[in-house]
């Protein structure tokens, strides 16, 4: 800006001179050669090239001072008056420039952007009283789910060992039965056998006891008593060289025993109770 007043002062200086010259010196001037008419002129537009230059320079300077300065420079620049330069006394058409207004320039160049009120992460993250009731809801009706799905769980593994439990006991009671009734069985059937073998051997002593064995037979018939000797003590007889009383085995294979001893006879019996009887 010191520019554009120090341009200004030099200019008013200027006309200031070009008024104060004394009409000798103008006719003097009307007298001299074309030549040095046709010189007066460029000597004359000096002084608007000067202001022209000067305005370009302060535009520049401004311009720079506004994109240098706060958002609120263009404000500022368009309240600043707009300085003209003075008219000149002689028309200069050679040098005449037009210049743009500086607060239109500022204006069309700096326009200030929209505020916009700035969003705060807080307030857009955190939830109303609305929304923190709903989540709260969702919260315990999830909770609530889970408490009721893994109760359901339990009971269903609960019912599951239960189930398993009675089968197995089913299986261990039919096991059982199946045991109970298989050895029921097995002592059935050794009853069975004990019974017809009691039978058999019952049968057999009494075909034997209807039939005298015809061994015990052949070996009383070839035995010989040598001698018999009766008192009160006892009865013995001599057999085969051997001596006997009552009730001794004289053969063990036969189960033959001497059951008495009278005077022409012996009596013997065997294992089946079978009666034997041989003379002197």
């Amino acid at each position: 800006m010191s520019l554009i007043n120090q341009a200004l002062r030099k200019a008013q200086q200027d006309r200031a001179q070009s008024k104060t010259v004394n009409p000798a010196e103008r006719a003097a001037s009307s007298s001299q050669p074309a030549a040095a008419a046709t010189a007066a002129p460029s000597s004359g537009a000096k002084p608007g090239v000067i202001i022209v230059v000067a305005l370009l320079i302060g535009i520049i300077a401004g311009l720079s001072i506004i994109l240098l300065n706060k958002p609120n420079a263009p404000e500022e620049l368009a309240t600043t008056p707009t300085i003209e330069p003075a008219p000149l006394s002689t028309p200069i058409k050679s040098t005449s420039v037009t210049t743009p207004t500086p607060a239109a320039t500022v204006a069309a160049t700096t326009s200030a952007p929209e505020a916009t009120a700035p969003v705060s992460p807080e307030a857009s993250t955190t939830p109303t009283a609305s929304e923190s009731k709903v989540i709260q809801e969702l919260r315990l009706a999830r909770e609530a789910a889970e408490a009721k799905a893994a109760a359901e769980a339990q009971m269903a593994a609960e019912a599951e060992q239960k189930r398993l439990a009675a089968e197995a006991r089913a299986a261990r009671l039919e096991a059982e039965a199946t045991t109970a009734r298989l050895q029921a069985e097995a002592n059935a059937a050794r009853l069975e056998a004990k019974a017809a073998a009691e039978a058999k051997a019952a049968a057999e002593a009494k075909l034997a006891a209807a039939n005298p064995g015809q061994e015990t037979i052949n070996w009383i018939a070839q035995a010989k008593i040598t001698g018999m000797r009766l008192s009160s003590s006892g009865n013995k007889v001599i057999l085969n060289g051997e001596t006997y009383v009552v009730g001794d085995t004289v053969h063990y294979n036969l189960g033959l025993k001497v059951l008495a001893i009278q005077e022409k006879r012996v009596l013997f019996s065997d294992k089946l109770g079978k009666k034997y009887m041989k003379r002197l």
